[in-house]
């Protein structure tokens, strides 16, 4: 019986020395950045980033990213490139996907379903919780055209605000050879305490959603291991 016991002692230490390792690991795994810089010139929205030449990327690969679902076999299935800009009136985002397939049939809220990227905003960078949504944070998702689908979508979720959003967003995109490009403006005026003025880091995360056709789903994180949790978000810093 005590030969049982130090054994059953030994086995709990283990646990919790590994336990506490991963903790530990978690809390100093180096917090992601990206950053925001102004833009020189015009940003017109029409799926063709010629107008994107100063804009640092963020990059969503599956060696620096978290796969929460599904599989991705290497960075030709599966992988991003994103930029952000503003200017006086928006904020804009890019991303230029390489995806081996792209599969886009769905509309409104579902577009998350088929190839998507999704924004994720902590304008007020204060969540203390892995809860949204206050008013000042936004999921918002960015939907290419495909075969299955002649036009770029985008839609808002959660935020008491959603509907002014998506009336003002403005979305497009371009197939490529290797994928797809897509860019969109959003109004600084309809996102609750965003001032790229007077604010020099709001909490940001981006998810990519992957649809191929044989089926497979798959959700990749930027930041963190749950794309939803605003406490695990990267930083987004505005620069002139």
């Amino acid at each position: 019986m005590k030969k049982q016991n130090i054994l059953l002692l030994s086995l709990v230490t283990v646990v919790l020395v590994n336990y506490g390792a991963d903790l530990n690991a978690a809390e100093t795994a180096p917090e992601k950045t990206v950053n925001c810089g102004k833009a020189k010139g015009k940003i017109t929205i029409d799926g063709d980033l010629k107008d994107w030449a100063k804009a640092e990327p963020a990059y969503v690969t599956k060696s620096d990213s978290y796969v929460e679902k599904g599989k991705v076999k290497d960075d030709s299935d599966l992988s991003v490139a994103f930029y952000t800009l503003y200017d006086e009136e928006n904020i804009y985002f890019a991303a230029v996907v390489t995806d081996d397939e792209v599969v886009t049939r769905q509309k409104d809220g579902a577009i998350w379903q088929d190839d998507c990227i999704e924004i994720w905003l902590d304008n007020a960078d204060d969540s203390t919780t892995p809860i949204m949504f206050a008013d000042d944070d936004y999921q918002i998702g960015l939907s290419p055209q495909s075969g299955g689908r002649r036009s770029a979508e985008s839609y808002v979720w959660h935020n008491p605000d959603a509907d002014l959003v998506m009336k003002e967003i403005k979305v497009s995109s371009t197939l490529t050879d290797k994928g797809y490009i897509i860019e969109a403006s959003i109004p600084i005026k309809v996102l609750y305490e965003l001032d790229p003025k007077s604010q020099k880091v709001i909490g940001f995360n981006i998810s990519v959603c992957d649809l191929d056709k044989d089926g497979v789903w798959t959700h990749i994180t930027w930041s963190g291991k749950l794309h939803s949790d605003p406490t695990q978000f990267g930083k987004l810093y505005f620069a002139e």
